[in-house]
């Protein structure tokens, strides 16, 4: 005799235990099928051919029942599993009356699905065997098992990559996770982690160290700190460990994950580096001390050559006799002066490097002392026939609270360079405002050789000098721009150069606002 809702393998036959199971099975079925809405309930007959289903089967197969009645209840099912699970069912209710596991079924729309169903045999009321399957899908929960699968592999391989030591605990301290970092600082594999206390696996020594940050952590805060710990080979190693808390979805704090890097070398690399950096500041303040005295010790016979060349000029103890002498003691007084010139920018550069200026707090009055540094170059600029345009509302400039030596300083050496850059005919611009957001700004343009871009920077930098596209007939240490630079920031300005080859090149400087005496009228 055949049980129903496959077709059974020749030569199988019902037992007794199957006959109790048709009795007994008739009330179940008849409630189920009128009443129950969750479960898919498919009654077929000894050849599999589907007579009946409720309208549940309906929404889970996704067939009206009209669409499958008179068919084999082997469309809903996959063909390659097929034969197994033929046997399987046959043998169970061959031998218990009932079989009950998971089945992978394939809806109309031709998406798959899986079923925990349970088949019974019974006998309908016109005395015919036939079987009753009842199907709930659970294709959602199983998808939502396997995501939670794939987010705990993927989990495992992010934190086996982690370069360090990962581990997760519950609120007992027990372990829950560990990453292969851990194992590896051990030498055990993860088994032999989950399940026991952290005070167990690290020592009550080594507990100690930690077990203030875990409390912080369980308390709800996400705790950093550094310890240093030996490794089964009996390295020594820092660690960077922070411990974060796991929060459950009402908030409760439930464990805490604790992630320790390993930062010997980028220890070692900083106390390098911070050596190196403390030889270099006493190396750079013994250069500045260096420059500063020999400074000093040149100024003094540099003054008396300066001061004797200069008597000889002017033969202020009577006739040289020979006007060539005049003329060389012109050139000693020249080449002495642009030498004390040179001496008194380095020796300034130095203190500025050893932190020693300081700056006065005078109140000038800018109109006069661009009036006053404009006159101081004209001279030069004349002689360069070089153009010097002044741009200046004096009512609209208040007076500066500021060094007035270091600002007209600032002043000398960017007009000074700009004559210096500028061919014959050239012109050099010189603007001045105030304005409430910018502060004093002081601007010199000039239509000098240039810089190119990629120079600028070098420009700027300390005993450098950028090389003219003309030739290099420029003399100088190529401290004027720097040292410019340095006083303006001392004052808490800023100093920006603009400049293209051939066009010329604008240095705007920006004094703060703060400075200003009384505002703008």
């Amino acid at each position: 005799m055949q049980a129903g809702y496959f077709v059974s393998n020749a030569g199988k036959t019902t037992s007794n235990v199957m006959t109790d199971a048709v009795t007994s099975v008739l009330p179940l079925r008849n409630a189920l099928f009128q009443e129950q809405d969750a479960y898919g309930i498919i009654v077929s007959d000894v050849d599999s051919t589907i007579r009946d289903w409720n309208p549940a089967a309906e929404r889970m197969y996704g067939y009206p029942r009209d669409e499958v009645l008179g068919h084999s209840v082997t469309m809903l099912l996959m063909p390659a599993e097929l034969p197994d699970l033929q046997n399987n069912i046959v043998d169970a209710i061959d031998r218990d009356g009932r079989w009950s596991g998971q089945i992978n079924y394939r809806r109309k729309d031709g998406s798959m699905g899986t079923s925990d169903s349970v088949v019974f045999a019974f006998q309908d009321d016109e005395g015919r065997f036939a079987t009753i399957s009842i199907n709930r899908d659970i294709s959602e929960q199983q998808r939502a098992q396997l995501r939670e699968r794939e987010t705990a592999e993927s989990f495992r391989m992010i934190a086996d990559n982690i370069p360090g030591h990962f581990l997760h605990v519950d609120r007992d301290l027990r372990y829950l996770f560990v990453n292969k970092g851990v194992e590896e600082l051990y030498g055990q594999p993860r088994e032999y982690f989950i399940g026991k206390r952290l005070s167990d696996v690290q020592g009550a020594a080594a507990y100690r160290e930690v077990a203030p940050y875990i409390e912080q952590a369980l308390g709800g805060s996400e705790v950093t700190f550094e310890l240093e710990r030996t490794s089964v080979d009996g390295d020594r190693r820092d660690y960077q460990t922070n411990c974060l808390p796991q929060f459950n979805e009402i908030g409760q704090v439930v464990g805490c994950y604790v992630l320790s890097v390993d930062i010997t070398e980028h220890k070692r690399a900083e106390l390098d580096a911070n050596a190196a950096k403390d030889e270099a500041e006493l190396a750079n303040r013994a250069k500045s001390e260096f420059l500063a005295n020999m400074s000093h010790e040149l100024r003094t016979p540099l003054n008396a050559i300066n001061g004797f060349s200069e008597m000889i000029f002017a033969e202020a103890l009577g006739p040289i006799g020979n006007v060539e002498y005049q003329k060389y003691a012109s050139y000693i007084k020249e080449a002495g002066e642009h030498l004390l010139e040179l001496i008194n920018d380095l020796l300034d550069i130095s203190k500025i490097e050893a932190g020693s200026v300081v700056l006065a707090d005078d109140v000038v009055n800018v109109a006069d002392l661009l009036r006053h540094s404009v006159a101081m170059i004209r001279e030069r600029a004349d002689a360069d026939a070089v153009r010097i345009k002044v741009d200046i509302d004096e009512e609209l400039l208040p007076m500066l609270r500021a060094d007035a030596t270091r600002v007209k300083q600032i002043i000398l050496n960017l007009m000074s360079n700009a004559v210096k850059f500028t061919p014959s005919d050239g012109t050099v611009t010189l603007r001045a405002w105030f304005h409430v957001d910018r502060g004093f700004v002081v601007q010199v343009a000039d239509t000098g050789i240039g810089i190119a871009t990629e120079d600028i920077p070098k420009a700027l930098a300390r005993f450098e000098q950028v090389e003219s596209s003309l030739d290099r007939t420029y003399e100088g240490t190529g401290l004027g721009l720097p040292l410019t630079k340095s006083l303006v920031e001392q004052h808490g300005g800023s100093l920006d150069l603009h400049s293209q080859i051939g066009v010329g090149t604008v240095v705007t400087v920006s004094l703060p606002a703060d400075r200003a005496m009384r505002p703008a009228a």
